[in-house]
């Protein structure tokens, strides 16, 4: 099949809300001798299905020798709660790049929150890891998942986050408040939000800023 042909595809497969069987075979025979562009939109596709066939898959991607490709790949295996998953995802938090990591993690909070049968092992796991470790975004993935998991004060942690100097972590931070913002503890995070975006001079954080606010104003 020519690149015309696999990108019509791929296209008529991202469209689809339910992969059958037949689907994720052909998913398996498009990874081969794709490119980076394509392994990250079938990473994207197979996130669409939880079952073993499309997991067999993504532990593979997340190996992949594109960073882009694993961070995607890990950010797709949020939905697949086995025990296996978990501890390759425990493996890519702790050694992989920061972006493989932050993705990695915030995959681990939404699996162990539906499985816990790992779910203190994740935390524990998490708290170690944020004892020797000196990236903003992977701390600001970590402080996510365990006011996620329970911790409450982890939100105020978070919320710190939001005056750090780079825009880029800025913006993680926002991504991880609109992931756990609700009718329990909007109206302590709102204010912050309002009083943030009244000094910020990023576009990409105040119009993330004016999204989260927007929805609970």
């Amino acid at each position: 099949m020519n690149e015309i042909g696999k990108d019509k595809l791929l296209n008529k497969l991202e469209e689809k809300n339910i992969l059958t069987g037949n689907d994720i075979n052909l998913l398996k025979k498009l990874l081969v001798d794709s490119d980076e562009e394509k392994k990250i939109l079938i990473s994207q596709i197979l996130a669409k299905d939880n079952t073993t066939r499309s997991e067999n898959i993504l532990l593979g991607l997340i190996n992949d020798k594109s960073e882009l490709v694993r961070a995607n790949a890990c950010d797709s295996l949020y939905n697949n709660i086995s025990n296996n998953v978990v501890e390759e995802l425990l493996v890519k938090a702790n050694n992989d790049t920061s972006l493989v990591k932050y993705y990695a993690i915030l995959s681990l909070g939404d699996i162990v929150e539906i499985n816990t049968e790992n779910k203190q092992k994740v935390i524990e796991n998490l708290r170690n890891l944020r004892k020797n470790n000196k990236d903003i975004s992977v701390n600001i993935s970590i402080s996510k998942v365990l006011y996620q998991l329970g911790d409450k004060a982890e939100l105020n942690i978070l919320l710190n986050y939001l005056d750090d100097s780079n825009y880029q972590n800025r913006c993680a931070t926002l991504n991880c408040i609109s992931e756990i913002i609700s009718a329990n503890n909007f109206k302590k995070i709102i204010p912050i939000l309002k009083e943030k975006i009244k000094a910020e001079d990023s576009l990409a954080v105040k119009e993330s800023l004016e999204n989260i606010i927007k929805i609970y104003n």
